[in-house]
C-alpha cells in the first residue's frame, strides 16, 4: 500500500476543532462563490478524540460543500451556514 493510504488508515489522537477548521478552509472559497457566509461557534477545549483524522477532515468537508449547495440553490434569502462544537458530559463531541 502508498504511504498515502497507510496515513489515511492510522487512528490517532485528534484534535475535532481543528478538522472543522480545516475542513472550513478547504470551501472557503466555494462558500463565496455561493455568496454564502460560514459562521463558527466551535467549544474553547475538547478532548482529543481517536479517529482517522484525513477520513474525518473528507466527512466534514463533504458536508458543508453539501450545505452550500443546497443554500446556493434555495429561495431562502438567509445564506449563512453555522457550524458548532461542543463537549456533552465526558467524552461526547458534538459538530453540528
Amino acid at each position: 500500500a502508498s504511504d498515502v493510504y497507510k496515513r489515511q488508515e492510522r487512528w490517532e489522537p485528534t484534535n475535532v476543532n481543528r478538522i472543522v477548521e480545516e475542513a472550513l478552509r478547504a470551501v472557503e472559497a466555494e462558500a463565496r462563490a455561493y455568496g454564502v457566509r460560514i459562521r463558527t461557534q466551535l467549544a474553547a477545549t475538547l478532548p482529543l478524540v481517536e479517529a482517522q483524522a484525513l477520513d474525518l477532515e473528507q466527512v466534514m468537508i463533504n458536508l458543508l460543500s453539501n450545505a452550500l449547495q443546497a443554500i446556493a440553490a434555495s429561495r431562502n434569502g438567509r445564506r449563512v451556514v453555522e457550524v458548532g462544537t461542543s463537549l456533552h458530559g465526558a467524552k461526547e463531541i458534538e459538530v453540528v
